[in-house]
């Protein structure tokens, strides 16, 4: 992977962003300024390759952005030099950095910015699934008590009407013609035991 200009690298990288579902901007201006690319999250400054100077102006710039913007993080993407010196240097200042929250990563070693992934075995297939729309679930909150209201009530109903027909089996007896009540004690008399009387 080898980039013969930072508009080649921005364009990678959009790429790749937009692979993993995301949405960028690219030279999203801010007061007179102009940033690279710009995520949810994230101002991404891009430079072509990260010496150890390039990272510290891709920062100066890459702050101003995301203070402007009012982004949670900065991240500095960009080639890793090809002499070892200048290597060793950009991965200890890039080490140094990541103490302080700032992202550097070298999109020809970083696995986040491989284009496809490893075990991507049909590179040209990629099915995509549909969006679902997101449920929100917000009205329960609001609505949390009537529900519990409602969901009493209906226990209650419910609850009622699985004893109803053993009481009118005992009120609506043809043979026996008492109130509940008498039933209950004991007290009932039968047709036949009247008539005796």
């Amino acid at each position: 992977m080898n980039f013969n200009s930072e508009k080649e690298l921005q364009d990678y990288c959009l790429q790749v962003l937009r692979s993993k579902g995301m949405q960028p901007k690219e030279e999203v201006w801010c007061n007179g300024l102009r940033a690279d690319i710009v995520i949810d999250r994230a101002v991404i400054e891009l430079k072509k390759t990260l010496t150890r100077d390039n990272i510290f102006q891709a920062v100066g710039q890459g702050e101003r952005y995301q203070k402007r913007l009012r982004k949670e993080e900065l991240w500095i993407v960009g080639q890793l030099p090809k002499d070892s010196e200048s290597a060793r240097s950009a991965l200890h200042t890039a080490r140094e950095l990541a103490k302080e929250g700032i992202r550097v990563s070298f999109v020809d070693r970083d696995v986040y910015w491989q284009e496809r992934e490893p075990n991507d075995i049909y590179p040209g297939f990629r099915p995509q699934l549909p969006q679902l729309p997101r449920l929100s679930f917000s009205w329960l909150e609001q609505y949390r008590v009537a529900i519990a209201v409602c969901f009493i009530i209906l226990a209650l109903l419910v609850w009622d009407t699985k004893d109803r027909p053993a009481k009118e089996e005992i009120l609506s007896s043809g043979s026996q013609r008492c109130s509940l009540a008498a039933t209950l004690q004991g007290r009932c008399e039968t047709p036949s035991q009247r008539d005796v009387i």
